[in-house]
């Protein structure tokens, strides 16, 4: 049998533990807020230490990104990723230019040209060099404008399809689902047709 002491320790003990046990239940009324709440409240030098944040407008990823905004976004909305491809995808088309700047160079020995005066085969560099610089930059514009951008309310895709279109997408955060159940429902639709017959 245990003395009276060590009995109350071990009261002591368990009103310790249950103190330090995390609530279940929190009262509808009371609003806490989330983990990524609080990230997205913290400013100033803590913001700026976070890791994923940066300032370089060329990244890649840059968690709660400064001085940020897009078209749709509502009062008090805060961006909480803003992603785009990796700069790395712009090597094939950044080595396609260098490869056609320097075409004219090597076809030179070549007389594709030679058959017109020399005022129009420079007009023909020229153009040349004009459509060039044209796909470069589209290329450019279309990997820095396509972004995805995640809110603390939705996320929203901008696709730029050329100078004079662009498409933006958004979903609400509340109404995306799984991703991985869509896909496993749509792999046993298409094993459905299979049986049936129906290939695609």
């Amino acid at each position: 049998m245990l003395s009276r002491p060590t009995e109350r320790k071990r009261k002591r003990k368990v009103l310790e533990f249950s103190i330090d046990m995390p609530e279940i239940y929190n009262d509808p009324g009371e609003k806490e807020q989330t983990e990524v709440q609080k990230d997205l409240n913290v400013g100033g030098a803590a913001k700026h230490s976070t890791p994923g944040h940066t300032h370089n407008p060329l990244g890649a990823y840059c968690f709660r990104p400064d001085n940020v905004t897009f078209e749709t976004q509502d009062q008090g909305e805060k961006i909480v990723l803003f992603l785009r491809q990796h700069p790395i995808v712009n090597l094939p088309w950044i080595a396609l230019t260098v490869l056609l700047v320097f075409a004219p160079v090597i076809l030179i020995n070549f007389p594709l040209l030679s058959f017109l005066p020399a005022n129009f085969q420079f007009v023909a560099h020229l153009i040349w060099y004009l459509l060039v610089a044209a796909y470069a930059v589209e290329s450019a514009l279309a990997w820095f404008f396509n972004v995805y951008i995640v809110t603390d309310e939705r996320v929203v895709d901008v696709d730029f399809i050329n100078l004079l279109h662009r498409e933006i997408t958004e979903a609400k955060i509340d109404n995306i689902q799984s991703v991985s159940r869509v896909i496993q429902e749509l792999r046993l639709e298409e094993e459905q047709e299979k049986i049936e017959g129906r290939v695609r």
